[in-house]
């Protein structure tokens, strides 16, 4: 009968988390996308600068004629142009603040949605997934287990929706190559359609001029939407691999972690040079947060670990790797700076991201501290069944998991005595088996 309640409780948690899943994936596909937002907008500035080019090469006669009337006007009604234009800039300054204001509330909004429905959707996974696993130990026959039919379902549906994302990348590519022969096929086939001639033909009926502002547009559209579809394909291909995160097991968890740190030393030991200016002061300490980030990914991965070792939790793995992901963001924009960084572009760019970056510290360090502390009662209780140093194979391994979980454990850091005596003790255990090994 338990075995019965087993296989309910994991088909309604199964059922119930689908849609938590697809609201998820839905939310994060559209905050990508919006982001995108000002790549079109830069685009019609650029097609509206090339309207303008356009006029004046083709009646520059014209075009001064009426600068110089402009200007006639601005001396006699200097005031009222002024206020005019006034008006205008402070029009065109409130759409423009009103633009992004809307953008920020919907990307807050999906924001939101997505890590609840996602939070809530690997909570429910892990579940599954340990329910699951005791009911195969217990199932003698091996027969229970086929019962659970919506958590194959589940499963299987989350493979396939993380092997996509996986592939946006290429499937991107192709995309943008084919959406620019299309259009280009589209051009030629209309003009053909309606003129009977061929695009170089009818090109030939126009001043070239015109002829060579159109075709600059209309590359300027296609490598537009081709910018965009690619970046997409790269967001959507990490965010598919980190997605797997919750169908793989530790190892696999592992190898990917230990793939994105690679050169986290170095960067932790790097000198940021800024420019003069009012805001160097905040720049640099910026910066100085960035290099405790670097300094402290080891720490916080040993940590992380050791929580996964004793309760794998997908949503910690998932928000690490996100963390992970993001702090290699930083590195990369910040190893293209040659010589001194301008304070201006660094405050736009990378503060939001190295701030995001410290509040994810913090919040990580509280959920392995909270997944620990979860442990401390089964551990005195059957301290032979914890064990800290899982996964570490070398002493150099046992010794820096040792060193991370000091800075939570130890009496000095608010740690609880009788719980570092135990990790003291299977420290010294563990050196004395790899040494051994």
């Amino acid at each position: 009968m338990s075995n019965i309640g087993t296989i309910l409780k994991i088909n309604l948690l199964s059922l119930l988390s689908l849609p938590l899943l697809l609201i998820s994936i839905a939310a994060k596909l559209l905050q990508k996308a919006l982001e995108k937002t000002l790549v079109f907008l830069a685009v019609g500035a650029a097609i509206l600068g090339m309207l303008l080019l356009n006029q004046i090469f083709n009646n520059p006669g014209s075009f001064f004629n009426g600068l110089g009337m402009l200007i006639a006007i601005f001396i006699l009604f200097g005031a009222i142009v002024a206020i005019i234009f006034g008006v205008l800039f402070l029009f065109g300054s409130v759409a423009a603040a009103l633009l992004t204001g809307v953008v920020s509330v919907v990307m807050f909004v999906l924001g939101f949605i997505f890590s609840s429905s996602h939070e809530g959707y690997l909570k429910l996974y892990d579940i599954c997934k340990t329910d699951f696993k005791a009911l195969c130990q217990q199932d003698e026959g091996g027969k229970m287990r086929f019962g659970c039919v919506f958590w194959y379902f589940l499963k299987g549906f989350h493979k396939v929706v993380a092997a996509i994302l996986s592939v946006a990348f290429p499937v991107s590519l192709v995309a943008a190559v084919g959406f620019a022969g299309y259009a280009v096929y589209y051009v030629n086939h209309a003009v053909s359609q309606s003129f009977g001639i061929g695009i170089v033909s009818y090109l030939k009926l126009f001043p070239t001029i015109n002829v060579v502002f159109t075709s600059i547009n209309f590359v300027i559209i296609i490598l537009s939407v081709m910018v965009v579809v690619v970046s997409l394909g790269i967001e959507w291909n990490e965010w598919g691999a980190t997605l797997k995160l919750a169908a793989q097991n530790y190892e696999g968890y592992r190898k990917l972690i230990e793939e994105k740190t690679v050169g986290f030393d170095s960067s932790a030991n790097q000198q940021y040079i800024f420019e003069d200016g009012k805001t160097s002061q905040k720049c640099e300490q910026s910066a100085e947060v960035l290099q405790e980030l670097f300094e402290n990914a080891e720490t916080l991965s040993q940590q992380v670990d050791t929580a996964l070792n004793l309760q794998y939790s997908s949503s910690l793995a998932y928000t690490f790797t996100e963390y992970i992901n993001l702090l290699t963001q930083i590195n990369k924009e910040i190893s293209s700076f040659k010589g001194k960084i301008p304070c201006n572009i660094f405050e736009q760019k990378l503060v939001p991201l190295i701030s995001l970056a410290h509040k994810q510290a913090k919040e990580l360090e509280k959920d392995v501290l909270s997944i620990l502390n979860k442990n401390c009662s089964a551990m005195q209780n059957q301290q032979s069944g914890i064990d800290f140093f899982a996964g570490c194979n070398t002493q150099d391994e046992v010794h820096k998991r040792y060193k991370a979980l000091c800075k939570i454990y130890h009496p000095d850091a608010g740690g609880h005595e009788d719980t570092f005596k135990h990790l003291q003790n299977q420290y010294e255990e563990q050196m004395q088996t790899v040494s051994v090994l």
